[in-house]
């Protein structure tokens, strides 16, 4: 969080060398997805580069105690970060709220009108910085109602549930309710010659050339959509969104919205 109130956000997975999985359910986040992902260790060190010498936020105690109990396990320092909890901050800003759903994630976004999509790390990170901000002011978000289908279109539910983390992205938003305006690979993830980079949903279908409908490729969360009449157009526009989502047919012929959940390289043409 900035000076200016606006938020960024650095996402990346991590590879646990491990054949024991578990809640995948719930996050999304498989096994095959975290191959070549870098080492808890590694991601630490990234993080004392770009959190050490601040107040880091976690909602509730669960990130200090994983991040001491990983650095147990790999006989290395705690951390020296100034830890507060932004679960505190709620419960001293919405009192009402004790005994009336509480002061997780979930309530605290129903109840501040918050957009986000939960167990997603980046976004429930947001999140929790959000509540501080609004904490400080002390003031709802605005809740904008849900726009209408278009042209009988459905929204894939089933292919936008528990969202996984892109391999790594970098986020910046202009403020807590604002868009973010872009999204890049980072650590490594240079595209090959010949090939491009386009987004895959849960389902492991990408954004491909053959989705123009009428003409057009359309990009974008509902409500905001945007069409485009290239498919190079179309996929540059996927890449500056927090989450890039587009329209496909599912299995039943409908135009529904889909997020993507990782990235994949294919070649041109």
């Amino acid at each position: 969080m900035r000076h200016d109130n606006s938020i960024e956000t650095w996402v990346t997975l991590v590879d646990p060398q491990t054949s024991r999985w578990m809640f995948s359910g719930l996050h999304g986040i498989t096994n095959a997805m975290v191959q070549g992902a870098p080492s808890i260790g590694t991601v630490i060190d990234a993080l004392e580069g770009i959190v050490g010498g601040r107040t880091v936020y976690q909602h509730s105690g669960f990130d200090r105690s994983a991040i001491r109990a990983t650095c147990a396990a790999h006989n290395r320092a705690e951390p020296a970060w100034d830890w507060q909890d932004s679960v505190g901050v709620a419960r001293r800003a919405w009192p009402e709220l004790k005994g009336n759903g509480g002061h997780g994630l979930a309530s605290l976004k129903a109840h501040l009108g918050l957009r986000f999509e939960h167990h997603d790390a980046g976004e429930d990170a947001r999140a929790a910085a959000e509540v501080v901000l609004m904490a400080e002011r002390n003031t709802r978000a605005s809740v904008k109602p849900r726009p209408a289908p278009v042209d009988g279109d459905v929204l894939d539910d089933g292919d936008t549930g528990p969202a996984s983390v892109p391999a790594a992205v970098l986020q910046r938003t202009a403020s807590p309710a604002a868009t973010p305006v872009r999204t890049l690979p980072i650590v490594g993830l240079d595209v090959p010659k010949g090939t491009i980079r386009v987004p895959v949903a849960a389902d492991g279908t990408i954004f491909g050339p053959d989705l123009a409908r009428n003409g057009c490729y359309t990009v974008g969360a509902k409500g905001a959509e945007e069409r485009y009449d290239s498919f190079d157009a179309a996929l540059d526009a996927l890449t500056r969104m927090d989450k890039p989502r587009w329209r496909r047919p599912n299995a039943a012929g409908n135009w529904g919205i889909v997020s993507g959940c990782s990235w994949k390289d294919i070649r041109k043409g």
